[in-house]
């Protein structure tokens, strides 16, 4: 297999999936953020000074997702995508080196019109969108 043709199979890997459905319009742009939360409650330091944390056994996952500029359709796609109350997210998690598959829900969802433009196929303003990013994060 040449160089070429190794780079070609890697970016048409598929590293996340919502409910079932390939990232792949818009696809994500590298860097994947995959973290592991540790949670504590009722944790603080003692008369001495001294931490005494309680730690929850649960570690929550986040995936932050970045997507590069995007025009009006691919922004729309995205929105409907994740616009739920709970997702079903597979990605690859470096704790595992595989796709794993959490119940997921999003942060905030804010996207920002950079500019309107002219489809000259469509006969229509569309819109241009600046980077965005979701954070998906594990019920």
């Amino acid at each position: 297999m040449t160089e070429q043709e190794i780079t070609r199979q890697i970016e048409s890997m598929q590293l996340v999936y919502i409910d079932g459905v390939a990232l792949d319009f818009p696809k994500p742009a590298p860097p994947y953020t995959f973290s592991k939360k540790e949670l504590d409650y009722d944790s603080g330091r003692n008369i001495l000074g001294i931490m005494e944390r309680n730690v929850l056994e649960h570690h929550a996952r986040t995936l932050d997702l970045t997507f590069n500029d995007m025009n009006g359709d691919q922004m729309s796609r995205l929105l409907q995508l994740v616009d739920k109350s709970t997702l079903q997210v597979t990605a690859y998690d470096p704790w595992y080196n595989e796709l794993r598959t959490y119940t997921m829900m999003h942060g905030d969802l804010t996207p920002k019109i950079t500019m309107f433009d002219w489809d000259y196929t469509q006969n229509k303003v569309i819109a241009r969108y600046e980077p965005f990013t979701i954070q998906l994060v594990e019920y």
